[in-house]
């Protein structure tokens, strides 16, 4: 018998408080940033602290008659963006940064996506 079973999480994605309703992926990475320190006595020695930092990838499914968002509007401005993405009914992550690139494909039997790049502030989820 297979156990208990349980439902999992679902993740939701604003930018500046707007709901990407046409997400179909996001990916929250993050960096401690820390560089391996090694020594002739010690070999790995420890680590010294570095630039902590955080990527967030998303796609979007692109409706026939428009993007849901453009993200060249804040790339073309450098604009600071807000970015908040749930993770089921607990935690969340908002941090503030850059959409730092995008790229639209699409392909024959294949979806039209819209994917974009942020890069912000290291935070913690709440």
């Amino acid at each position: 018998m297979a156990g208990n079973l349980t439902t999992y999480a679902r993740a939701s994605i604003y930018i500046n408080g707007v709901y990407l309703a046409e997400a179909t992926n996001v990916s929250v990475q993050r960096t401690s940033g820390n560089l391996v320190q090694k020594t002739l006595g010690k070999d790995f020695a420890g680590v010294s602290p570095g630039a902590k930092g955080l990527k967030i990838t998303v796609d979007n499914a692109v409706p026939s008659v428009d993007f849901e968002l453009n993200p060249g509007q804040f790339m073309k401005t450098t604009e600071v963006v807000t970015i908040t993405v749930y993770v089921g009914e607990v935690r969340h992550i908002t941090t503030k940064g850059f959409i730092m690139e995008d790229n639209f494909s699409h392909a024959v039997n294949s979806e039209a996506k819209l994917s974009f790049t942020f890069e912000g502030e290291w935070v913690d989820y709440d």
